[in-house]
């Protein structure tokens, strides 16, 4: 038994799996592809190109066009995608995607939904159909890579993706409780989401609050390290800023609406997001230490800057080697720690305005 804890301990640090993936299965369901897009005539070439280069053969493509006011919506048919419009903007992707399951064949199983600015890899949706072959699984999502590295923004965000999906996403996979299936790229069993209610139109992370309310309901939620796609990252401070805004509300508003679920229902879903809260705090200790340790010497704070620094250093370049991105990890390892004061900041500010003062923020607004 205890040898057993101890695995589990290694494995949890580490983000190994407890099984690998059965990739031989005879499950091959129709599956719905669903872009919401507005304004993306830009990038929603290379997206649906991506899509139609799939090794998986029986897709649809579904493009949401949300009221758009260039030509997203004829490039997307041009390129042979079935393009739907809301009656009006809907300001909110959950909203725009809940219009466009209606479009959904009757016959598909599995709804994709991708950004309008996100790149597949070719065996991407094969991958995630083989993870469904387990009627258990509710979502499935995919490793996220940045499509540009130009920008100081967008370097940072590389090795925030590395670090964060190659320690802390992959052990939360390992104990069943991944703290968000990512929206860029989401799979889900579409029977499921019906019986959920669709995506709920109060959230501004909808892929959180979904994911959330399926680990609470008992499905189950699955990240493949090896299901890799791109997306388009900010370029500058505005758009940074405004994402991560979105995101750590969002996150907090989950926080105040499932807290309770959480102590009850989701003990290990519970934990991470604890640990979220933590996290936050070490990030603070770290610069703390930093400061303390560079002005007055204390040996404490050098001992925990080395060990945070150590650990940060072999999560990163493991995984960067991993996926071919050991150059653009260098160039973007010492921006990661320079921007993270920042993350902590907007993080402490969403706590405050979305839990002690109640500002719900309930319009959605894209970070680039």
């Amino acid at each position: 038994m205890i040898r057993q804890r101890v695995l589990d301990c290694l494995r949890f640090v580490f983000g190994i799996r407890r099984q690998k993936q059965n990739e031989k299965t005879g499950y091959r369901p129709l599956v719905s592809v669903l872009i919401p897009a507005y304004n993306e005539e830009v990038t929603i070439t290379e997206t649906i190109k991506s899509i139609r280069a799939q090794t998986y053969p029986y897709l649809e493509i579904i493009v949401i066009d949300d009221c758009s006011t260039d030509r997203t919506g004829e490039i997307a048919r041009s390129l042979g995608a079935q393009v739907v419009r809301t009656p009006q903007n809907t300001k909110m992707k959950a909203k725009a995607i809940n219009f466009g399951l209606g479009f959904c064949s009757d016959k598909s199983e599995i709804v994709v939904v991708v950004d309008a600015d996100t790149i597949l890899a070719p065996n991407l949706i094969e991958l995630y159909v083989q993870a469904f072959a387990d009627k258990k699984v509710f979502i499935v999502s995919g490793y996220i890579l940045s499509i540009h590295t130009k920008t100081i923004w967008q370097k940072a965000r590389l090795v925030q993706y590395l670090y964060y999906l190659g320690l802390i996403k992959e052990a939360q996979s390992y104990w069943f409780s991944p703290i968000v299936g990512s929206g860029c790229c989401l799979g889900i069993r579409k029977e499921i989401l019906y019986k959920l209610g669709g995506f709920s139109e109060g959230h501004i992370a909808e892929d959180m609050a979904l994911t959330w309310k399926g680990l609470i309901k008992g499905y189950r939620v699955v990240f493949l390290k090896r299901a890799l796609c791109w997306t388009l990252d900010p370029v500058n401070f505005s758009q940074y800023s405004r994402q991560i805004k979105r995101w750590y509300r969002g996150f907090f508003q989950c926080v105040r609406e499932n807290w309770k679920s959480l102590v009850l229902y989701n003990k290990r879903l519970g934990f991470f997001v604890f640990w979220y809260f933590i996290n936050a705090i070490i990030n603070w200790l770290f610069w703390i230490a930093f400061l303390y340790g560079a002005t007055r010497h204390y040996s404490f704070a050098w001992w925990f800057l080395s060990i945070e620094l150590i650990i940060s250093t072999f999560v990163i370049f493991k995984e960067a080697y991993r996926v071919g991105k050991v150059p653009q990890a260098i160039k973007g390892f010492l921006w990661y720690w320079l921007i993270s004061p920042i993350d902590i900041w907007y993080f402490s500010v969403a706590f405050v305005q979305e839990i002690i003062l109640g500002r719900h923020l309930g319009f959605w607004e894209k970070g680039h």
